[in-house]
C-alpha cells in the first residue's frame, strides 16, 4: 500500500503540540482509518472497509461497524468521496461530549484542502485561530482541522448527514450512498455482463464483489424458483443496500450477504454452478490487477465441476494468463465499450 499521508499528518501534529497527546492518551475514535496512526493505539476505529478493518484489528486496534457513545476526541479521515466524508464529520460531532474536540484530516490530494475550509467555514471559526475555534494545519501534502464541541451543531452538519442516506438513485429501483462504488450510475462493465447472464437459470450462484445488488437483482430476476444467491462484498454499507434492493426477491429465492475480503477469507469450494464478478482492481487510489487476478483464482476454486464463471473486465487489464491456468476453457463473449466479458468453465 502506499503510505497514507492524512495518518502521517495526524500523528506528526499530535507528536508536537503537549495538548493534543494529552488528548491522544484520554483515546475517542477513529472513522475510517486505513491503518493505525502512530500514537493512537487506545482509539477505537470504525471501519466498514473488510480489508482495512482486517488490518485494523491485526495492528491491535479495536475495531467496530459504527460508532456510538460519547467521546472526548473525534477523528475523521476523509475518503474518496465527498459526500460521505462530510456526513462522516458531521456524525463525528454528534458523539462528542461538550468540549470534546473534532479532527479532520485528509491528504490535499483527495480534497482534504477544500474540505477543511468548507467544514471550517460551517463551524463559523477562526480558520487560523486558537484550538477552542477552528483551527487548520497544513502538513504532508494534507490538511488537518481541529475544532472543539460547544453549542448546537451547524446547520451544515443536518444537511451533510441528509445526504449521506440510502435512497433510491438509480433506474428507479436501486438504493445506493455516498461511499459505494458506482453510486451515482450502474457501472458500465456490470451493465455489459447483465446482458450476458442466462434468461433462466437454478442452483446456487455466488456474486463475488457484489457491491450495492445491481447484478445479484438481475440475477434473482432470471433465477428459477429455489435458486441460491449469495453476495460477497467487502463494504458493508454496499452490502446493506444490496439487501435493500434484493428485499423484494421473494421467498423462492434465498438470498446471503457475507461480508468478506474475497482475497484473503476461506470460501466454500467446488458449491456453486455459478459465479458472476466484476472485480475491483483498486484499494483506494492504488490500481492493483491482482485483486483482479485473484477474484477469479477464488470464483474457479468455487465452481463445481462444469460450473460457469461469468466476469466482465476493463478491456486493458491481463487477466487472460490467469483464466488459463485456474479453468479448463475460456472465451471471450463481448468486447465493446472499453470493457470485456470471459465465459469459462471449471
Amino acid at each position: 500500500m502506499t503510505p497514507d499521508l492524512a495518518l502521517e499528518a495526524l500523528s506528526h501534529l499530535f507528536d508536537r503540540d503537549p495538548a493534543l497527546q494529552s488528548r491522544r492518551e484520554t483515546g475517542g475514535f477513529l472513522i475510517r482509518p486505513t491503518a493505525l496512526p502512530r500514537g493512537f493505539r487506545g482509539f477505537i476505529a470504525e471501519q466498514t472497509f473488510r480489508p482495512a478493518a482486517d488490518r485494523l484489528k491485526a495492528s491491535g486496534l479495536r475495531v467496530t461497524r459504527r460508532v456510538s457513545g460519547r467521546h472526548a476526541t473525534g477523528v475523521v479521515l476523509a475518503t474518496q468521496h465527498k459526500e460521505e466524508t462530510l456526513a462522516n464529520i458531521a456524525r463525528a460531532w454528534g458523539h462528542l461530549e461538550p468540549g470534546g474536540l473534532l479532527v479532520f484530516a485528509g491528504e490535499n490530494g483527495m480534497g482534504g484542502k477544500s474540505l477543511g475550509k468548507q467544514v471550517a467555514v460551517a463551524l463559523n471559526g477562526a480558520l487560523n485561530g486558537a484550538l477552542n475555534g477552528a483551527r487548520r494545519e497544513s502538513l504532508r501534502k494534507s490538511t488537518v482541522l481541529l475544532a472543539a464541541k460547544s453549542g448546537e451543531a451547524p446547520p451544515a452538519f443536518e444537511a451533510w448527514l441528509e445526504q449521506d442516506q440510502l435512497a433510491v438513485r438509480i433506474e428507479h429501483r436501486f438504493a445506493t450512498r455516498p461511499g459505494m462504488f458506482s453510486w451515482k450510475a450502474a457501472d458500465k462493465g456490470s451493465v455489459l455482463l447483465r446482458r450476458h447472464l442466462p434468461d433462466r437459470f437454478s442452483g446456487r450462484i455466488a456474486d463475488l464483489g457484489a457491491g450495492w445488488g445491481y447484478l445479484a437483482v438481475h440475477l434473482a430476476d432470471r433465477a428459477e424458483p429455489g435458486t441460491c444467491v449469495d453476495l460477497y462484498e467487502a463494504e458493508l454499507r454496499a452490502l446493506q443496500a444490496a439487501r435493500l434492493n434484493l428485499a423484494d426477491a421473494g421467498p423462492e429465492i434465498a438470498c446471503r450477504y457475507r461480508w468478506v475480503d474475497v482475497t484473503r477469507r476461506a470460501l466454500p469450494r467446488r458449491a456453486y454452478d455459478l459465479v458472476v464478478t466484476n472485480p475491483p482492481f483498486h484499494e483506494g487510489q492504488s490500481a492493483d490487477p491482482g485483486i483482479g487476478r485473484e477474484f477469479l483464482t477464488r470464483a474457479a476454486e468455487m465452481l463445481k465441476p462444469g460450473g460457469t464463471l461469468l466476469a466482465v473486465a476493463n478491456r486493458h487489464l491481463p487477466y487472460e494468463a490467469t483464466l488459463d491456468r485456474a479453468f479448463r476453457r475460456w472465451e471471450t463473449i463481448a468486447d465493446e465499450g472499453g470493457f470485456k466479458v470471459f465465459s469459462a468453465m471449471r
